[in-house]
Parts: structure tokens; C-alpha cells; sequence
């Protein structure tokens, strides 16, 4: 009964019809249909006046795949709009017909654009690429060379090395940046050559990658270049510095740190903390101090956001750093930071704890959420919920607290130890004597409500449940999706995450006599039905309640049912838009590609006066995506 729905034709006319904007859709839908009907359709729509719809059925036809159009999507790469003619491009690179390699070749004359779409050629062009590394054109020479980094052929490594002499800096940038991702025992030394090539330029590309090769020879070149006077080349020298983690760079990184240039001055201090040595670690407290301890350094106060010379920046990127390097006296130090009269120290302190992952900066935030006194308290919870950071029992005996309740489950979630399950669910079954909203995405809170639990903690709850993932959750969950006093679209949400242990409960609720229960059910059913591939439970309720013509769970399902492409349902699903129906939705039918849905959403938006807009999703009516490559975002 249930299969794709041809649409392809009706979409065909529409392409060829006079009104601009269904040509546009039209485009949009048979490009994501992959359907070979359209390629002689979308190679017309190549000189479409809109240059949208151009751009799509480059895009189409690059998705479908079929030779016939590699010729014609040559000619598009004159294209007078930019992104028409890089759509072609892209499209020619998904094809890898060799008929593409001398048109793109050629247009190396003019950008760097089709770098990327000649390297996925392959062997087609690696011989044109390296004939094109000696064309008269400097220009050529320059995204040959980009393009051969691209290919990482290590044939090219002689070729790039010859490159890497030009007489002109840009092509020597080109080669140098190419030859960084050559494995040719050669390259160490010519990197250490370019890092005193007289363009700056040069030296800036090259010094930006070494980082990542771990090798010591490139220390004293790069130390060398933290005395230039050229910022940009300056910054990328310490980025790599940071990353080779040498004890040597500390002392010129720490002059570096004195510069006016703030974002040179901060890079060097996060270079600091990446190295993490002892000497490291005391530089960066003395540049942490004018924050922490504002009358060591000679201030009178601590210094605000916005004070001269940078000086709360560069505090503030020492207090992150600190964290990065484990050391015990810089625990200890930011330990006394989570006592600053300052909420910016406190913050930036408390971050920096909950990113060391050491014992010693949990057990200092686990001090700090359980005290009434340190004034960073309210920071440290805010931190603490990175696994390993603050105990567990400490988080859990915070349930208690209102003031830190909600801040304490969001840590808990983060740490899914499943000694918070069975709290969790305890908060969640506590009764809430205001007023019930069952449905409704938002609800007042005020601060002085009586309520034990407050309104906003039970939706916090609900979605710390779904994020840990324990089966135990399922059944209170259900029960809150069915008879919860407020925010209960977020049960159906965390019931999702659960994954197979909610199928069962949640197709039982497809039965319930309350409709928007029953919507609830289905959106998570169909948000199961997407994800698994083995267990066809959610699949089959949902098509047999599309069989049984149920509005609501149609409503709920809608995502699943586009995919699902079943002829005849689009007349439900426009009634459920038009019952149940939000911009989401209308916009989801609108750009699914089936003609009919398309006229319910632009019908639904004409009524309530509303604008919605076309966007690319991942899903084509009767299509199923493909998990983790074109999975929709449920919502």
C-alpha cells in the first residue's frame, strides 16, 4: 500500500512553468529527488533567469549523477552569478568525468575556487596540475599547487618543492602550505627554510601549520619569529609553539605576552597553558594577579571589562589557562579565585576547574557547591557537571536547594552516573499544586513560588532523564507525558532519547483518548522510527495509526510521514497542518518536494497571514534519510 508517490512530473511543469518562485521549489524538489526523469528538465533550468534556480539544478544534476550532463554543466561554469557557476563546479567534482579536468584546469587562472573540485578528479588531473606548477601565469602556478595540497598525492612532493623556490611569494606560500601535508623526508628542512623567507606572508601560512607536526626543529625558527614585528605571523608562531608544548618557548612567549596587541598578547598566554611546564605555570599567575590579587600586582582594585591595555582580557585567558595545566599550585590558585568579590574572576575561575579534570580541581569545586559562604559557589555549580568534576553525592545532596536545584540536575545529567536516576525520577513524580498547562511550550515562573518543585525544574528533569539514557526512566516518563502538570512535550523529547526500552509504553499511548497525548506519543515514535534500523516497532504503529486516518498522531508523526511518502495520506497531513499545524511544519511541507503539501503550506500561511520560507532539509517526500548522513532535526 505504501511507497513513493511520483511527483517527479508535476514538479517538471512547475520547473517550466512562468511563476519564478514554483520554479525555484520545483528546482529544490527534483534536485533532492535524485530522479534521472529531471536531468534533461534541470539541464534547461541551467539558463533559467533566476539564478537560484540555476544554482539548484546544478546541484540536482551533480546529485543525480548521469554523464549526459557533464557538458552542460561545463558551459555553467561561466555563469555570470558567482554561486550558479560554483554550484556547477561542485556538481563536475561529484560527476569525476575526466571531460571536466582542462575546463576547470583552466579556470585556476582566475581563483582558487575549484581547487577542492580538481582534487576530487583524481588522476585525471594530477598531470595537468603538475604542468600547470610551471605556466607562465603566477596566478596558475599558485592554485596548482593548492589544488595538488588538496590531492595529497605524494608523487607531487618533487613538483612542490621546485614550486616552493618561485620568484614569486605567493606561489612559494602555496607550495610551502602544499608541502606541509607531504610525508618527503625533504620537507622538515625546507619548512625550517621558509620560516625566514624574506615575504611575511610566507612565513605566516607555513608557521600556522608546524604545530600539528610535532617535530623539535621547528622550536628556535618559530621562537625566532615571535621577535618580528608582523602580528598575524607573530599569533600563528604561537599557536604552533603551544601545540609542540616546549619547555624553551616560555620565557619569549612570555615577552610576547606583554604586547599591546591583545590578541597576540591572549594567544600567548593560551600557549602558556598548553605547555604547562613549572615555569609556565608561574608565568601565567603573575599575569593572572591583577585580577585575583589586584594589590600583589599594585592596583587599588580589580580591573573591570574595559579597563586599558587589555589587562582584564589577558587576566581572564591566564585564569582558562591555568586550568589547562593541571598543576596543583594552579588548582590552588584558582581555588582563591572562587573567593573574588568579582562574578567575571569567579566565572572564569570556576570554568577553568571544570575543564582540568584533575582530582584536586574537583575536590575544590566540590567544596565550593556544598558552601553557603564562598561566593563562588554559584559559578562552580555552573561548572561542575563535566564528568569527574564535582562528586556526585555532593551534586546530589543540592536537590534540596532550590536556589541550586535546577543548576544541580543539568550537572547531573553531564555526568550520567546512575546513582541520580532514581532523585531524578523522585523530583519528577512530586506533585505541583499551580495551576496545570499541560501542552504549552512556556509557563510563569516566579521566584517566590510556594510549589516544591517549581515549574521549570520539572521540565529540567525530564530532559536530564532522556540525556542519560537509563531504561528505569521510561515508565515515569510515560506517566508524565499522560497526566504531567506542565511542559510535558519535553517527556515525549527525553522519551525519544531513551531509544527502544520507550517504544513499547509510547505505542500504548498511541491509544489514549486525549488527542494531544496521543501527538506527543507519535512525535516520539516517529523520532524512533528515523533512528532505528532493526526494530521496526515505532515503524509499523505509526503506519497502522496512518491506515486507522488519526489526525492527531499524524500531526505528531508528521516528519516520519513525509518520509514515509505514502500515496493518498497528503490529504491528512494538510489536515493535520491545518489543526495541529505550526511554521515548522509548514515549512517542512513546503520544501518536502510533493506538490500538494507544498499548496497546504503556502494555503495554511495565506490564512494566518504568516511568511514561511524555503530552507533544504534533509528529508525528500518518500525518501527515508539516512541515519547520520541526512538525518533530520526532529523538533
Amino acid at each position: 500500500m505504501f511507497g513513493q508517490t511520483d511527483d517527479v512530473a508535476q514538479q517538471i511543469a512547475r520547473l517550466q512553468g512562468s511563476d519564478p518562485k514554483l520554479r525555484l521549489w520545483a528546482a529544490d524538489a527534483l534536485a533532492k529527488s535524485g530522479d534521472r526523469r529531471a536531468v534533461e528538465p534541470l539541464i534547461g533550468a541551467l539558463h533559467d533567469p533566476d539564478p537560484q534556480v540555476r544554482l539548484l539544478a546544478a546541484m540536482g544534476l551533480g546529485r543525480i549523477g548521469d554523464p549526459k550532463a557533464v557538458e552542460p554543466l561545463i558551459a555553467a561554469l561561466g555563469d555570470s552569478n558567482e554561486d550558479g557557476s560554483m554550484a556547477a563546479g561542485m556538481a563536475l567534482g561529484q560527476l569525476r568525468d575526466p571531460r571536466a579536468t582542462a575546463p576547470l584546469i583552466a579556470t585556476l587562472h582566475h581563483g582558487e575556487r575549484f581547487t577542492v573540485v580538481l582534487a576530487q578528479l583524481g588522476a585525471a588531473a594530477y598531470e595537468p596540475l603538475i604542468a600547470a606548477l610551471h605556466d607562465s601565469d603566477p596566478e596558475m602556478r599558485k592554485n596548482a599547487a593548492l589544488a595538488l595540497a588538496e590531492m595529497r598525492d605524494p608523487r607531487s612532493a618533487d613538483a612542490l618543492i621546485a614550486a616552493f623556490h618561485d620568484p614569486v611569494p605567493k606561489v612559494r606560500e602555496a607550495a610551502a602550505w602544499a608541502l606541509t601535508a607531504n610525508s618527503d623526508p625533504r620537507v622538515p628542512d625546507l619548512l625550517v627554510q621558509a620560516l625566514r623567507d624574506p615575504d611575511m606572508e610566507v612565513r605566516t601560512a607555513v608557521a600556522g601549520q608546524l604545530g600539528w607536526k610535532k617535530d623539535p626543529r621547528f622550536v628556535e625558527p618559530l621562537i625566532a619569529n615571535l621577535k618580528e614585528t608582523n602580528d598575524a605571523l607573530r599569533i600563528q608562531a604561537c599557536i604552533a609553539l603551544g601545540r609542540l608544548q616546549d619547555p624553551r618557548a616560555v620565557g619569549p612567549l612570555v615577552e610576547t605576552a606583554k604586547s599591546k596587541n591583545s590578541d597576540l598578547a591572549s594567544q600567548a598566554v593560551r600557549a602558556l597553558g598548553e605547555i604547562g611546564s613549572p615555569a609556565a605555570v608561574d608565568a601565567l599567575i603573575v599575569i593572572a594577579n591583577p585580577l585575583v590579587s589586584p594589590e600583589k600586582a599594585g592596583l587599588s582594585h580589580a580591573p573591570t571589562p574595559g579597563d586599558a591595555n587589555g589587562t582584564w582580557d589577558l587576566s581572564q585567558a591566564a585564569i582558562d589557562a591555568l586550568g589547562e595545566t593541571g598543576d596543583s599550585r594552579a588548582i590552588a590558585y584558582l581555588a582563591a579565585a572562587l573567593q573574588n568579590p568579582n562574578a567575571g574572576v569567579r566565572t572564569g575561575a570556576a570554568e577553568a576547574l571544570g575543564k582540568s579534570k584533575s582530582p584536586e580541581a574537583a575536590a575544590v569545586l566540590t567544596k565550593a557547591v556544598q558552601s553557603s559562604q564562598n561566593p563562588g559557589a554559584s559559578e562552580a555549580l555552573t561548572y561542575a557537571g563535566q564528568p569527574g568534576a564535582v562528586s556526585v553525592d555532593a551534586l546530589l545532596s543540592l536537590l534540596n536547594d532550590p536556589q541550586k536545584r535546577d543548576r544541580a540536575i543539568e550537572a547531573l545529567a553531564n555526568t550520567k552516573d546512575p546513582r541520580a536516576v532514581e532523585p531524578l525520577i523522585a523530583l519528577l513524580q512530586t506533585p505541583y499544586s499551580g495551576k496545570p498547562q499541560p501542552y504549552g511550550n512556556g509557563i510563569g515562573q516566579a521566584a517566590n513560588d510556594p510549589n516544591p518543585v517549581r515549574p521549570m525544574t520539572y521540565y529540567s528533569v525530564a530532559e536530564a532523564l532522556g540525556r542519560m539514557g537509563d531504561p528505569r526512566a521510561v515508565a515515569p516518563l510515560i506517566e508524565y507525558l499522560h497526566n504531567g502538570p506542565v511542559q510535558r512535550m519535553i517527556a515525549s523529547d527525553a522519551l525519544a532519547e531513551l531509544g527502544p526500552p520507550a517504544v513499547g509504553p509510547l505505542i500504548g499511548l498511541l491509544h489514549d483518548c486525549n488527542e494531544q497525548t496521543r501527538r506527543l506519543a507519535a512525535k516520539a515514535l516517529a523520532s524512533l522510527a528515523f533512528a532505528q534500523t532493526e526494530d521496526h516497532r515505532a515503524k509499523d504503529a505509526l503506519v497502522a495509526a496512518l491506515k486507522a486516518k488519526d489526525i492527531a498522531i499524524v500531526a505528531g508523526g508528521y516528519q516520519y510521514y513525509v518520509s514515509l511518502g505514502a500515496p493518498g495520506s497528503q490529504g491528512m497531513l494538510a489536515a493535520a497542518l491545518d489543526q495541529f499545524g505550526d511554521q515548522l511544519m509548514a515549512e517542512w511541507f513546503l520544501n518536502c518536494g510533493n506538490v500538494k503539501l507544498e499548496d497546504a503550506a503556502r494555503a495554511w500561511a495565506e490564512k494566518r497571514h504568516t511568511g514561511i520560507e524555503q530552507h533544504v532539509y534533509g528529508v525528500v517526500w518518500g525518501k527515508m534519510p539516512t541515519p547520520d548522513k541526512d538525518m533530520p532535526p526532529m523538533q
